[in-house]
């Protein structure tokens, strides 16, 4: 019945397995104890993220083509330890960009970058992408769950964790970027250039991490920028919904 966890399992662990590679150096560092905090949350992460995600799964409770039960994973998952870690004292809901309230500026500064990139991007998907009509659960599903679930996850407590890690910061257009940015840049782009089968076959392939690679670094920056996650969360679900729509167009 549950034969497709050895395949949920060794995906967590490779996601796992990349967060070590790039928290190695921090092992020495005061807040080393955050390593196994991040490595754990990645592996929980890919975990319940494929869980529901197997045709016939009993845990793919809400069903469709999309997988909307392992996003509200995703999503709960990245809650959980977001919430442990506040009680815990040893982050702010500010650090995880749980905040509605936005650095003085933002609007202008946000706008300013994400409006060339999705203009950018939209061009390429246009003039690269076969022509595609989206149907109704497909812009259901872009409207709403992978910005919710991602960023949480990756520019929230994933950033946070890497943040603390490392210390170091520089400026760059007003935002407060450090090897955070590059560690969860990687990581979100390794998350899309993988799949691991029932059988444990792997799929990697580098294409489908080029853009999400280059995304990240622009939600990162929006993410430093604003202090909050409201911005990262519209942009990467506009992002995702005006691709489809240059597909529409294609």
């Amino acid at each position: 019945m549950f034969e497709f966890l050895p395949a949920c399992v060794l995906s967590g662990a490779i996601a796992a397995g990349l967060v070590l590679v790039l928290a190695l150096p921090a092992l020495r560092g005061p807040n080393r104890w955050l390593v196994p905090v991040a490595v754990l949350a990645a592996f929980c992460d890919e975990f319940f993220l494929d869980l529901p995600n197997f045709r016939g799964d009993p845990l793919d409770f809400i069903g469709g083509h999309w997988n909307w039960t392992g996003k509200l994973f995703e999503l709960s998952v990245a809650l959980l330890f977001a919430i442990i870690l506040i009680a815990m004292r040893k982050f702010s809901r500010q650090d995880f960009g749980l905040t509605l309230t936005q650095r003085p500026g933002t609007l202008r500064a946000v706008l300013s970058v994400i409006v060339p990139y999705l203009l950018i991007m939209m061009a390429l998907i246009w003039a690269t992408s076969p022509h595609d009509v989206p149907d109704t659960e497909s812009w259901a599903f872009q409207f709403t769950m992978p910005g919710f679930a991602e960023e949480l996850y990756f520019r929230g407590v994933l950033l946070a964790l890497f943040d603390r890690i490392y210390a170091g910061r520089k400026t760059i257009l007003g935002a407060p970027l450090g090897f955070g940015a590059i560690a969860t840049a990687i990581a979100f782009a390794f998350a899309h250039s993988f799949s691991v089968h029932k059988n444990l076959a792997i799929d990697f392939s580098l294409m489908p991490a080029i853009l999400p690679f280059v995304g990240s670094f622009v939600a990162v920056w929006v993410r430093t920028r604003s202090g909050s996650l409201v911005w990262p969360v519209v942009a990467h679900n506009a992002s995702n919904v005006l691709a489809m729509v240059a597909t529409l167009f294609a």
